[in-house]
């Protein structure tokens, strides 16, 4: 789907996505069940007691499933076909019926954001989003800079909260780029963000109670590092 103001670029827009070719239904139909089994699972109340045991009993080990999957899927070339395929014009159907409740999602989303601010605000090494005055978030993700990310993740499972690693590799880091990186202090920082869910399908006890989980494993880790004597040098 794409909104634009210029009449001459919608055209274009509108002609390349009439000349996509439509899956058949067949593929379609397979394909929005598989959606709706993965939003099923992907529930609070069914992920509990389906994916996230493993990643409780990974997180002891320090083993990271989601990057051994990432991992795994990087090397495929070509991606499988079911991997790759896609489904602009059935999305784009899809996401034009949700625009009627998108501003109801949005301020749900909002509300959820401002009380982990209000929780996450004061704790030391923690960075949370920053709104210009004269701007507005939507808050697609909400993400939050920390001293230890992998530790943080690891931690919250521990408590039941899973949160999210925004990028598995820094861009600078590939061996792709080779000798020609230079230092990058913004690309670097995305070994230190995490991606906590305040999304609006979460009711206000849910967001508190992660808010809450989260404060506690930042504020435990801060205690440790201050904690550890530090080596004195003669």
């Amino acid at each position: 789907m794409a909104l634009v103001q210029d009449s001459g670029l919608a055209q274009r827009v509108a002609d390349l996505a009439a000349a996509e070719p439509w899956p058949d239904e067949k593929r379609i139909l397979g394909r929005l069940r598989v959606g709706r089994l993965q939003r099923i699972f992907t529930r609070p109340g069914v992920f509990t007691v389906s994916a996230f045991p493993i990643l409780w009993i990974a997180s002891w080990f320090k083993a990271r499933p989601d990057v051994y999957l990432w991992e795994s899927i990087r090397p495929l070339s070509p991606l499988p076909e079911e991997y790759a395929e896609k489904y602009s014009n059935v999305q784009a159907a899809l996401g034009l019926a949700g625009l009627d409740s998108l501003d109801q999602w949005t301020e749900l989303t909002r509300a959820h954001a401002r009380l982990m601010n209000e929780t996450l605000r004061d704790l030391p090494g923690v960075r949370i989003p920053e709104v210009p005055p004269d701007r507005s978030h939507v808050y697609y993700q909400y993400c939050v800079y920390v001293p230890d990310r992998d530790d943080l993740v690891r931690r919250c499972i521990r408590k039941g909260i899973d949160i999210e690693t925004l990028h598995v590799d820094v861009c600078t880091r590939l061996p792709l780029f080779g000798e020609a990186c230079h230092e990058s202090p913004g690309a670097e920082m995305a070994a230190t963000v995490v991606q906590v869910p305040v999304y609006a399908g979460l009711s206000d006890p849910q967001v508190a109670q992660i808010a809450n989980r989260v404060r506690s494993v930042l504020t435990r880790a801060a205690q440790r590092s201050i904690s550890v004597p530090r080596a004195s040098h003669q």
